[in-house]
């Protein structure tokens, strides 16, 4: 099942530590990716959602992503070469349990975010990671001092979504360097 926060009953902010509804979800509801070698998975969460407030009158407490996350091609354009990012996440089961909130890593983009890296539509990332970590959402999260190509802004607040991680650079015992998807334990 999905763990996720209970509101208050004054509002909708989360109703306090470790305070959750868990949403049952069988792998009927599971959309696989279709390429099988891709480890990236969705659920969709508004009938979640429905059936759970059916059930109980109570509705969780959640952030969801919009489009209006997605950066536009100018928004790339805009972009510092070596752009900080933030990932989210639970992986391999680490997190915060007493009060059920997700790992945050933060890192940067190892090539400039509007190159395809090896060609195709990937952006690569020196962000450290634990095994598990597939999945996690990547964004930019700059508030206060904005970096981009045209320099420093102080001021205001960017946030994109870039996508999310699927693989890790790896070095062989002989010196080659792979990208193998992120080990889920």
């Amino acid at each position: 099942g999905l763990n996720l926060h209970a509101p208050n009953s004054s509002s909708r902010n989360i109703g306090g530590p470790g305070v959750v509804e868990t949403l049952r979800v069988d792998e009927k509801q599971v959309v696989f990716h279709p390429d099988p070698k891709v480890d990236l998975a969705a659920i969709p969460f508004g009938p979640l959602l429905n059936r759970l407030e059916g059930e109980t009158g109570r509705r969780p407490f959640y952030k969801g992503l919009d489009s209006s996350l997605l950066p536009s091609d100018d928004d790339i354009q805009d972009l510092s070469a070596v752009q900080q990012v933030l990932t989210v996440g639970y992986p391999s089961g680490i997190y915060d349990a007493a009060n059920n909130l997700p790992v945050v890593r933060r890192g940067n983009t190892a090539v400039p975010p509007w190159v395809d890296y090896g060609g195709k539509p990937e952006l690569l990332l020196d962000v450290p990671m634990f095994p598990g970590s597939s999945g996690s959402p990547v964004f930019v999260l700059e508030e206060g001092m904005i970096t981009g190509r045209q320099g420093l802004r102080i001021g205001g607040q960017r946030v994109h979504f870039l996508g999310v991680l699927h693989s890790a650079m790896f070095m062989t015992d002989r010196g080659v360097v792979t990208a193998n998807p992120i080990p889920t334990n």
